[in-house]
Parts: structure tokens; sequence; C-alpha cells
């Protein structure tokens, strides 16, 4: 299991797409200030996406490619 989920980062809106819209994202993979520690290294990234109402499947999960030589992940 991955490090925890950041609770303080809930999204300010939500956005919606219809079907066969595109849709654009950012994943903060580190900390940008040098603070973490004890991190690990990640070679494969999931995300998945949530339906129209609570539980439900937003369609297959995305796996994309990380940059070369992986991501360090850092334990919160």
């Amino acid at each position: 299991m991955g490090p925890a989920a950041d609770e303080e980062s809930k999204p300010q809106a939500v956005t919606t797409l219809a079907p066969g819209e595109s849709g654009y994202a950012g994943v903060v993979l580190s900390v940008a200030d040098g603070s973490g520690t004890g991190g690990t290294t990640g070679r494969k990234l999931t995300v998945g996406f949530q339906g129209r109402t609570p539980h439900s499947s937003g369609g297959p999960s995305a796996i994309p490619q990380l940059p070369a030589g992986a991501c360090t992940t850092t334990a919160r």
C-alpha cells in the first residue's frame, strides 16, 4: 500500500466531462522544498476515476508513463 492521500488537498470544484471529451490533470509525485525523507521508488502509477455518484465507476483506470528513472515518493 502506498502513501495516504493528502486530506488537505480537496478539489475546489467538480469537473464533469461528457463521453469523448478530453481533460487534463496534474499529479504531484514529490515535494519541491526537499523536506521529504524516507521515500520509496515507484515504477508505476495508476489513476482511478470517480463516476457521477459516490463510489461509482468512472471507467477504466489510466496508467501513465512515469519519467525516466522512475519517481521517488515520500512518506508523510
